[in-house]
């Protein structure tokens, strides 16, 4: 559903009401159900993240979140729609901290949560990027945003367009986005795209939505042309580590194929006569392309070094400087 960030607050024609009976009607209830199976799956494991659910609406996802073990924060800058946030979590239980405020100035410090969230917000927002920017600022390094928009080139679009003429005030406000569009928007604020999937791609059509909608996610995991919906996942360069007072053990540094004189470099070893080559000039007197069998130049290249590492021959014996490797049987 669609989350409320302009500066003005509610949107004609939607509200809490509007989200139920979305929810209830037969496409909405399928449709629904594909657009928060994908933001979950993107966002994975959430345990014990502080996570901010920008353009929250009546709060179905910050509480979904919650149930799993998030720190969970919401803002909207419409007063109708935290009250019916409050409601839900209050209804669930669920310890959610709620506030009125909007996606262009938002009123957290900078690197305050590990996940930020942001779901078909943008589709009333005629300028992205200020969005783009305060999510990264208050995202952590090496945190994750999630942000989910409407697609425009489906044909939830086109029908959403002949709306607009026909004198809908709610979409003839709207914007949609390319996939294309949404990555550029995260780029320029400093983040690394890691995945860009659709879903959505039946029209508003129980019917289609029925039969469809079983291939749908397998679809978008390839495509995001025809899709009414986008999700975009970007991380903020950096380590989380620094920035938690966490104390996860540095990376273990890469070994390298080395063994004395055998250290070789096969990377720039364009062909196996190059290999061969480079071997006789380390001391090896006899190398045949059986020692490292394969049947391609990269696979003869991957056996070569395995076997340096190994510091054996084809055979089993060692490799030594001035002697030859016996022929493997």
């Amino acid at each position: 559903m669609i989350g409320v960030c302009e500066p003005n607050g509610d949107l004609p024609d939607l509200g809490p009401d509007a989200y139920r009976r979305w929810r209830t009607s037969d496409v909405g209830a399928t449709t629904e159900r594909l657009e928060r199976q994908l933001i979950l799956n993107m966002l994975g494991n959430v345990d014990g993240r502080r996570v901010l659910d920008v353009g929250c609406g009546d709060g179905e996802l910050a509480c979904e979140l919650a149930a799993r073990g998030a720190i969970v924060t919401g803002i909207d800058s419409s007063v109708a729609m935290i009250e019916a946030a409050k409601s839900r979590a209050a209804r669930q239980r669920a310890d959610i901290a709620f506030q009125v405020s909007t996606a262009q100035n938002l009123p957290f410090r900078d690197d305050q949560f590990d996940v930020v969230t942001a779901i078909t917000i943008l589709c009333f927002v005629k300028n992205a990027a200020p969005i783009f920017q305060e999510i990264a600022r208050v995202l952590q390094p090496g945190g994750r945003c999630i942000v989910g928009e409407l697609g425009k080139w489906s044909t939830w679009a086109a029908v959403r367009r002949v709306r607009a003429w026909l004198g809908s005030q709610l979409w003839r406000m709207a914007r949609f986005r390319t996939a294309g569009e949404l990555r550029r928007c995260a780029e320029q604020a400093g983040l690394t795209v890691e995945s860009l999937r659709g879903a959505i791609f039946y029209p508003r059509s129980k019917l289609a939505a029925r039969l469809l909608s079983r291939f749908d996610l397998a679809v978008g995991r390839h495509i995001t042309v025809g899709a009414a919906f986008l999700a975009l996942s970007a991380g903020k360069p950096g380590d989380r580590s620094h920035h938690r007072g966490g104390s996860r053990a540095a990376p273990r540094p890469r070994r390298r194929a080395s063994h004395g004189r055998f250290h070789l470099l096969f990377a720039s070893t364009a062909d196996v006569t190059g290999i061969i080559q480079a071997f006789r000039r380390l001391g090896v007197k006899k190398v045949a392309p059986s020692h490292c069998t394969g049947d391609s130049t990269r696979n003869l290249q991957r056996g070569v070094r395995t076997r340096l590492r190994r510091g054996r021959c084809g055979n089993g014996s060692e490799l030594q400087p001035g002697k030859s490797c016996a022929k493997d049987s």
